[in-house]
């Protein structure tokens, strides 16, 4: 699958999670994911498209609209 379906596929799915659940923290198994795709994008830029930003700190859970803005960002990247 191509990086801009992918991140549109990640987008939507996020998309339904923020409209559930905006404040809710990620799981880990979801965030690993994210975290392995923006890394594979970062690659494909040659740089993450957000100044001081290339992955979600496992430690400090963020929540799904966190990840939602950051994933839409990526997607307008691509």
């Amino acid at each position: 699958m191509s990086m801009d379906k992918t991140l549109a596929t990640l987008t939507f799915e996020f998309r339904r999670l923020s409209e559930k659940k905006p404040n809710d923290a990620v799981n880990e198994f979801k965030l690993n994911i994210v975290n392995k795709i923006l890394a594979e994008a970062n690659k494909e830029l040659g740089r993450s498209p957000i100044e001081g930003f290339s992955q979600f700190n496992t430690d400090t859970l963020p929540t799904n609209s966190d990840v939602l803005f950051v994933l839409a960002l990526y997607q307008d990247c691509f």
